[in-house]
C-alpha cells in the first residue's frame, strides 16, 4: 500500500527545507563570484551562517511546542523567502548579511520541525517511508544546486549569482503559501492542547488514517495529555496537564529520554562527517592528479556521487519499514560499516599512492569505488535514520525539545567543519589521507551506538509507551 496522498503532500511540504539546503550547499560552492560582487569580505560571515541556523533550530523545540508545529512552518518560510528577497534586491553588503541570516533562521526552524512533524502525521506502517523523503529532496536539492551554479557561472557576477539564490526564493514563497492555507497542525499537537475533536477528525477525513490505529492513537494521546477517555470535544486544558510544559520538564527529567537525545544526537553528528566534506577536496586532488582539473568533470563527479547517495536514499525507503522487521537498526548497521570500510580503503589508496606503492591510475580507479560505495552507504542509512530516530522513539511532549537537542548537535558539528576547527583541506588529505581514516574511526563509533537505538518497527505506534495520568490531572 501506498501512503494517503495528503500525507505524502504533507510531507512534501514539511520536507521542502531539505531540498533548500542541498541547494544552498551546492550554490556557494561558486562563492567566488558573490565575493566580486563586494568590496567586503564574505567568506567569514558565509562560515557564520551555521551559527544562525544552529541557534534558530535550538529555539524551535521551545516554540514548536508553544504555538504549534504548523505555525512554526510558516514563521520559518516566511523568514527565508524574505531573505532571499533582501539579498536578491538589495546591492549593499549590509542586505547581503540580513539577507544570509534570515535565510538561516528560515532553515534552521524548517530543519529541526519537519522531522517531527512528519513523523506525527505518518501512518505507522509508512513511517520509514515518509521520513526518508527529506532526505530525497537534500540529495536532488544539492544535485540541483551544481547545475545551476554552472550554468550561471559564465553570466555577470554581480547577476549570475542573484539568479540562481532567485530560484530557491521562488520555490520558497510557494512553500510559505502551503504551509499557511494547506498545511494541516499536527495531530499530537492538536490532542495535547485539547483539540481532540480537530484532531481526530484530521486522522479519519484527511489522513484516512485505518480506523482501529485511529482509536489507538487517540487513546495513547489523551493519556499523554492527560484527557478522559470518554472526551470527544475540544477543551480547554489547565496548564499543570500532562501534555503542557511541565509535562514535557517531566519527561526531560528522566535517564531514558536523554539516553534517546544522546543516541539521536551521535547519529546527526555522524551524518555530518559521513565523508561529503572531505570528498569534496578529495575530487578536485585527485581530478588534479589525473589533468582533469576542470569545471566541468568536477559536475560530473559530484553528480555521480549524488547519485550514487540518492540511489541508496530511494533503497532505504522501500527498506525502512520492511527490513528484517528491525529496518532502522538493520540499514544503520550496514550503512556505518559500508562507510567506514569505504573511508579506510580512500585513505589506504592515498597513503599507498604517496609513497609510490601503487600508481595514479589504481589509486583513481580506488577513488571512484570508495567513494561510490561512500556516497551509497551513507544514502542507504546514515542519511534517512538520524531524522526518523528522534521522532519515532521519543514520547510526547518532550519530543519537538529532544529532536531539536539531536539536530542541533548535527548541525553544530557542520558550523564546525565551515569554520574549520575540524580542519579539512586538500593539504591535510594531501598529507597520507590522515582525515579519512581518523573519520572511518568515527564510523566505528556510529556502528556502536546502533547498539542502543531503541528501534520502533511499523507496527508500534508513537507514544505507545506512556504513563498513565494521575486521576487529579485528568480534564474531562
Amino acid at each position: 500500500m501506498v501512503p494517503n496522498g495528503f500525507a505524502f503532500f504533507s510531507t512534501a511540504v514539511a520536507s521542502f527545507p531539505f531540498f533548500l539546503l542541498g541547494y544552498e550547499v551546492a550554490v556557494l560552492y561558486g562563492q567566488n563570484k558573490i565575493q566580486e560582487s563586494f568590496e567586503e569580505t564574505i567568506d567569514g560571515f558565509e562560515d557564520s551562517i551555521r551559527g544562525f541556523v544552529f541557534f534558530s533550530a535550538l529555539l524551535a523545540g521551545f516554540l514548536m511546542s508553544t504555538i504549534g508545529r504548523q505555525k512554526m512552518f510558516f514563521v520559518g518560510a516566511l523568514a527565508y523567502t524574505v531573505g532571499v528577497a533582501v539579498l536578491v534586491i538589495g546591492y549593499t553588503f549590509k542586505c547581503f548579511k540580513a539577507g544570509r541570516g534570515l535565510m538561516g533562521v528560515g532553515l534552521g526552524f524548517g530543519l529541526a520541525i519537519g522531522p517531527v512533524y512528519i513523523a506525527e502525521i505518518s501512518p505507522a506502517r509508512h513511517r520509514g517511508f515518509l521520513e526518508s523523503i527529506p532526505q530525497l529532496f537534500l540529495c536532488l536539492g544539492a544535485m540541483m544546486g551544481y547545475v545551476m551554479e554552472y550554468a550561471f557561472s559564465k553570466v555577470a557576477s554581480t547577476l549570475g549569482w542573484r539568479f540562481m539564490m532567485a530560484i530557491p526564493g521562488v520555490a520558497s514563497f510557494i512553500f510559505t503559501v502551503l504551509a499557511a492555507f494547506r498545511m494541516p497542525e499536527s495531530p499530537c499537537f492538536l490532542v495535547i492542547n485539547g483539540r481532540v475533536r480537530t484532531a481526530r477528525q484530521l486522522f479519519e477525513d484527511k489522513l484516512r488514517t485505518p480506523a482501529a490505529e485511529v482509536e489507538a492513537r487517540m487513546r495513547q494521546l489523551k493519556n499523554a495529555a492527560g484527557i478522559s477517555q470518554e472526551t470527544e470535544r475540544d477543551t480547554v486544558l489547565d496548564e499543570t496537564s500532562p501534555g503542557g510544559i511541565p509535562g514535557m520538564w517531566g519527561q526531560l527529567s528522566r535517564r531514558e529520554t536523554w539516553g534517546i537525545i544522546m543516541v539521536a544526537a551521535v547519529q546527526q553528528a555522524l551524518q555530518r562527517v559521513s565523508g561529503e566534506y572531505i570528498l569534496l577536496s578529495y575530487i578536485r586532488l585527485t581530478l588534479a592528479q589525473n589533468k582533469q582539473d576542470s569545471r566541468e568533470m568536477y559536475l560530473a563527479a559530484i553528480q555521480m556521487l549524488l547519485g550514487s547517495k540518492l540511489l541508496g536514499s530511494l533503497l532505504a525507503s522501500f527498506l525502512l519499514d520492511r527490513c528484517f522487521g528491525h529496518g532502522r537498526v538493520s540499514l544503520m548497521v550496514v550503512s556505518t560499516s559500508t562507510t567506514m570500510v569505504a573511508m579506510a580503503g580512500l585513505g589506504g589508496a592515498a597513503i599507498a599512492s604517496q609513497h609510490g606503492r601503487i600508481t595514479r591510475g589504481t589509486a583513481f580507479r580506488c577513488y571512484v569505488a570508495g567513494s561510490l560505495g561512500l556516497e551509497a552507504g551513507t544514502g542507504l542509512g546514515l542519511g534517512p535514520v538520524p531524522w526518523l530516530y528522534g521522532p519515532e522513539a521519543l514520547m510526547l511532549p518532550a519530543r519537538a525539545i529532544g529532536v531539536t537537542l539531536a539536530v542541533a548537535a548535527g548541525l553544530g558539528v557542520d558550523w564546525l567543519l565551515d569554520l574549520k576547527v575540524i580542519p579539512i583541506s586538500h593539504e591535510s588529505i594531501t598529507a597520507a589521507g590522515t582525515p579519512l581514516l581518523v573519520f572511518s574511526s568515527f564510523m566505528f563509533v556510529g556502528a556502536l551506538s546502533c547498539l542502543f537505538m531503541k528501534d520502533r518497527s511499523q507496527q508500534v505506534l508513537l507514544d505507545a509507551v506512556v504513563d498513565p495520568p494521575d486521576s487529579s490531572s485528568t480534564a474531562s
